[in-house]
């Protein structure tokens, strides 16, 4: 979450989550939290998100090595100057817990009467990812197949974005009509389900 009352703050990007005490630093391009998303549709199996943990090199002073060792490392060309660390948190449950915080970046709202949500999902990173690059394309001048970009500050543009085709696409799915318990644009899913998924031989709709 971006605090622009803590000036400091602001201008840093999380790159780490803490489990039990101990920091672990995690990837942050907005395509592993995309993956993370979609690992999350069946029940998460807690070892299958290690991945998302950064690997860390710890350097070993050569002081700390004898004659001895030094003359046989280069004789066989051998590296011990690195000594990996544990990267991932033993606990793998709060780990993942931590990591969904990442995920879900939470912000607090500024009001609290607000309707339950609806189980329509207003956008899909795989169905909709031409129509969310063409956006950020158009807004931002961002290509987003080439571009490095921190999670947490993809979904800060992507909340803002205005305007643009995903905008209409995502008004269409929540749109109803109250009053008369209808939905207006029914008629409009089908017909872009129908350019999503074509019928027939040729890709048309069949007659009957």
């Amino acid at each position: 979450m971006i605090d622009f009352t803590k000036s400091v703050e602001a201008r840093q990007r999380q790159d780490s989550v803490w489990v039990e005490g101990k920091e672990f630093l995690i990837h942050t391009g907005f395509h592993w939290w995309i993956l993370f998303e979609r690992m999350n549709i069946k029940d998460p199996v807690y070892g299958d998100f290690d991945i998302f943990y950064k690997p860390q090199i710890k350097r070993e002073s050569k002081s700390k090595k004898n004659i001895l060792s030094r003359i046989f490392d280069r004789i066989f060309k051998r590296d011990n100057t690195q000594e990996a660390i544990n990267h991932i948190p033993q606990n793998r449950v709060e780990g993942y817990k931590e990591l969904c915080k990442f995920y879900c970046n939470k912000q607090p709202l500024p009001i609290t009467d607000k309707e339950p949500s609806t189980k329509i999902i207003g956008y899909d990173w795989k169905i909709d990812s031409e129509f969310i690059r063409a956006a950020f394309l158009e807004k931002y001048h961002i290509d987003l197949l080439t571009t490095e970009l921190h999670w947490h500050d993809f979904l800060a543009l992507f909340h803002a974005l205005k305007d643009t085709m995903i905008n209409d696409i995502m008004g269409a799915r929540f749109y109803t009509d109250k009053k008369k318990k209808t939905d207006p644009m029914k008629k409009l899913r089908q017909m872009w389900e129908l350019v999503k998924k074509p019928s027939g031989k040729n890709g048309r709709k069949n007659a009957n």
